[in-house]
């Protein structure tokens, strides 16, 4: 019973003196210009970057939304994006960064990539779409085939662009 006591007085004494530290801490802002995106992704990726974006051209509400096409949470938050897209009454943009987690999900590289060479073709939103719902398969072969569903204007223009690796 004593050492019982004496853990929980150590752990709410440790909770205190964390919370109180991190009252004190000060907020550090992210440097401008800082990359969002793994620098790969960065030469074409800035922050008014309206290519890689859906909804409003300038809404009145905008979310940055950090994605990997092969993340299954990723997914379904781009569901209940575009239910509050449908269901809400202000205009909404969503404009996109991506980060793809290489170490579980090795395929989400390549289809960043391919999602900015189709924003090169002004056809992002379709083949965004197109990624997540095919997002189980997003081979190479793949990449093409859904880039050619969602009509680039030039697909030899996307496979260089994608074999680039710009």
């Amino acid at each position: 019973l004593l050492t019982n006591i004496v853990l929980a007085t150590c752990a709410l004494t440790l909770t205190v003196v964390i919370v109180k530290r991190e009252r004190r801490a000060p907020v550090v802002a992210a440097p401008t210009g800082a990359p969002t995106a793994p620098r790969e992704l960065t030469a074409r990726v800035t922050e008014g970057d309206g290519r890689l974006a859906v909804g409003a051209p300038r809404g009145a509400i905008t979310f940055v939304v950090f994605t990997d096409y092969q993340c299954p949470f990723c997914r379904v938050l781009e569901a209940q994006l575009d239910s509050l897209r449908e269901r809400s009454t202000r205009p909404i943009r969503v404009a996109y960064r991506f980060f793809p987690l290489r170490a579980i999900h090795p395929l989400a590289v390549s289809a960043a990539s391919a999602a900015v060479c189709a924003a090169d073709q002004s056809t992002f939103a379709p083949y965004h779409r197109a990624l997540f719902a095919q997002q189980d398969s997003l081979s190479d072969a793949r990449l093409l085939a859904i880039a050619k569903t969602v009509g680039v204007r030039s697909a030899a223009s996307f496979k260089r662009c994608l074999s680039s690796k710009e």
